[in-house]
């Protein structure tokens, strides 16, 4: 999420965009993060039937420029691995990212972390509240009117609050054989903390290396 608030996806990962962070985030970032999400994520979640042209043009813009930025990055720390906290959910995208991705391709992994939906919006609402006492909010509902985003303008913040943990679940594309051995699931349970997740993770992909 960083990255599409116009922060900087390595530095300032787990950082919660503040509304002055927000408004400077740069205008084609801004636009292409509400397009993605009004015009493909949240239609996606609502079972909305999509132009296959229409999104795979929407999708060209949005990850061309998310893996033009990871490039940079690995160009600038050709030492290092990066990873990419997204949800990369349809087989074309993934075809997508990695065509964009060009050679660094090959050493490009997915990893899908398998949640039941009810622990993903609870682990949402925890969030939520941790950042709002972050921002210094008194509640979730006046951090959550804080945000100018166009998708969610004119909602109350019961509607904001519902839109950012209950809706936008969507379900991951079947992954073909051809992919099976570069995308890899991790069961997530109620009871997992992040170190245990964090540890699956890499035991999974380890071999892959």
């Amino acid at each position: 999420d960083a990255w599409w608030y116009g922060l900087d996806p390595v530095t300032q990962s787990g950082v919660s965009p503040t509304p002055e962070q927000l408004q400077a985030c740069p205008e084609d970032i801004a636009k292409l993060r509400e397009r993605f999400l009004s015009e493909y994520w949240l239609k996606k979640a609502a079972g909305e039937e999509l132009d296959s042209e229409a999104s795979l043009g929407l999708l060209r813009d949005f990850y061309g420029a998310m893996t033009a930025d990871v490039a940079e990055r690995a160009r600038r720390r050709p030492e290092s691995d990066l990873v990419m906290s997204h949800a990369v959910l349809e087989r074309r995208s993934r075809e997508l990212v990695k065509r964009l991705l060009g050679g660094a391709a090959g050493q490009l992994a997915v990893v899908v972390l398998d949640a039941p939906r009810d622990v993903v919006s609870r682990r949402k609402r925890a969030r939520l509240a941790a950042q709002a006492a972050e921002q210094g909010c008194a509640s979730v509902e006046e951090f959550v009117l804080k945000f100018d985003s166009a998708h969610m303008s004119g909602k109350s913040a019961a509607d904001r609050i519902a839109m950012l943990t209950e809706q936008g679940h969507v379900d991951m594309d079947s992954v073909a054989e051809e992919e099976e051995e570069a995308v890899h699931r991790v069961d997530v349970a109620e009871a997992d903390t992040a170190e245990d997740v964090l540890r699956r993770v890499c035991e999974c992909i380890a071999p892959w290396e």
